[in-house]
């Protein structure tokens, strides 16, 4: 049986974590700060890529948010059919990989 308190806490450490992340990236985009203090022209390319790639991750993980969100919702609206897709779902990867 799944353990609700359990999967509960954990999701509400993972939301405190995620709106502290939220809240630093924030705050460096505010600020226009890197984590490095660039010294040459090199560093200072690879400081602007790696904000760049924190911002993407970021974003990417807001639309998985986001995505997980609406699919939730969508269980709950309809249980039955998610159950039954999800067992067809079950039986398809089942079949791929088979050893037949």
């Amino acid at each position: 049986m799944i353990n609700v308190s359990s999967d509960a806490d954990d999701l509400k450490t993972l939301q405190r974590e995620a709106d502290e992340l939220r809240e630093s990236r924030g705050k460096k985009k505010s600020t226009g700060e890197c984590d490095s203090q660039p010294r040459q022209d090199h560093e200072e390319e690879l400081c602007e890529k790696e904000s760049s790639a924190e911002s993407v991750l970021f974003d990417l993980s807001d639309q998985v948010e986001l995505y997980l969100n609406e699919t939730e919702e969508t269980v709950q609206k309809h249980p039955m059919i998610s159950l039954a897709a999800a067992f067809v779902l079950g039986v398809v990867i089942g079949q791929l990989f088979s050893r037949r």
